[in-house]
């Protein structure tokens, strides 16, 4: 991954929770609340990048996109979502939707 690579994460209730889904990468986290969600999304995100990084030589490199239909969800999504200020990603080109 090229360290100005656009991320764009969409953010959708699924069922009594959250979840948190990756578009370029198909990398997704679920949480009972938004805030325990931007803690498992930065872990698992964090994770699949030093996986990625053993396995393959970069981060990232070898996780497919997500499937077309969160691609359709984020376009059709009315608006950014900020992240809490703890936000770990924060240093990343990632940009985040809510489509509650």
């Amino acid at each position: 991954m090229s360290e100005v690579e656009k991320l764009r994460v969409v953010i959708f209730r699924d069922g009594d929770g959250w979840a948190a889904q990756c578009l370029e990468h198909d990398i997704c986290a679920y949480a009972d609340d938004l805030g325990e969600l931007q803690r498992r999304f930065e872990a698992t995100f964090a994770l699949e990048c030093q996986i990625s990084q053993e396995i393959h030589g970069e981060p990232l490199k070898g996780i497919s996109p997500a499937p077309e239909n969160f691609q359709r969800m984020w376009d059709e999504c009315p608006g950014k979502y900020e992240p809490g200020s703890e936000n770990k990603l924060s240093q990343r080109n990632i940009d985040f939707a809510m489509c509650a």
